[in-house]
């Protein structure tokens, strides 16, 4: 369909598995890679992953392994965040952070931090949260991530289900 437009219009939408794991012999992560493009200087990456329950066949989501509040997510994920952005300050001159101040990193992933935004990995040991591109830092510096332990964000040692 580019024939008529070829010179005016260009879009490519691509999206790769990049991992297939099963943790806890319940859950099946489906981990994909995604790039779109439509014109510019580049394209935008993205990534998600699909979890399911293996015993009821149901895909999952965050919420499913999740019992606290967004409100305290978000106050999780944004600490991180700030701990993260004092780190670079103190060691280097760049901080890969639009914002100007620890507080104002903060704000910034409080407000972008959603429970079912399905920016999250889930892992044998640990669980990231991660924002993209431009949401926090420009695109040089890519995607952002922030590990936590189950314990820290589930009160448990592994992936388990309580919805």
């Amino acid at each position: 369909w580019h024939q008529d437009t070829e010179l005016d219009m260009v879009e490519t939408d691509d999206t790769t598995v990049s991992d297939v794991r099963i943790i806890n012999d319940r859950f099946l992560l489906v981990d994909m890679s995604d790039y779109w493009y439509g014109g510019g200087a580049h394209g935008m990456p993205g990534m998600r992953e699909k979890i399911f329950d293996l015993e009821t066949g149901e895909e999952l989501s965050f919420s499913n392994f999740y019992g606290g509040t967004e409100e305290e997510l978000k106050a999780m994920v944004a600490q991180k965040v700030k701990e993260d952005y004092e780190i670079e300050q103190a060691q280097s001159e760049y901080v890969s952070y639009f914002a100007s101040t620890s507080d104002e990193a903060y704000n910034t992933a409080y407000e972008y931090t959603l429970i079912d935004s399905g920016n999250v990995i889930f892992e044998e040991d640990k669980v990231t949260y991660y924002f993209y591109p431009y949401d926090l830092g420009s695109y040089a510096d890519g995607f952002k991530f922030y590990d936590f332990t189950y314990q820290e964000l589930f009160g448990t040692d592994s992936m388990v289900r309580i919805k």
